[in-house]
């Protein structure tokens, strides 16, 4: 529970940043799949299955790195 109520917040944290730089749709739509990409993350690890645990935070953490990185960057140059 407190894994999905930090992630809620970093989204809310990443919307108002991407509002206080006045950054644009290549932002808020990578904010979006990062969004379903950590949604995704919570469906690999279930309770007293931590198999996939790498893959979630690992993987996926850096997936929603890159992707909000890519966005900020394509709204600049773009």
């Amino acid at each position: 529970v407190a894994a999905k109520v930090l992630h809620g917040l970093a989204v809310v944290a990443l919307v108002a940043f991407g509002l206080g730089a006045g950054l644009g749709l290549a932002y808020f739509a990578a904010v979006v799949a990062a969004a379903v990409f950590i949604a995704y993350e919570h469906q690999l690890v279930r309770p007293g299955d931590l198999s996939r645990l790498d893959a979630a935070f690992f993987t996926m953490n850096g997936i929603v790195s890159i992707v909000v990185f890519l966005g900020a960057l394509v709204d600049r140059v773009l």
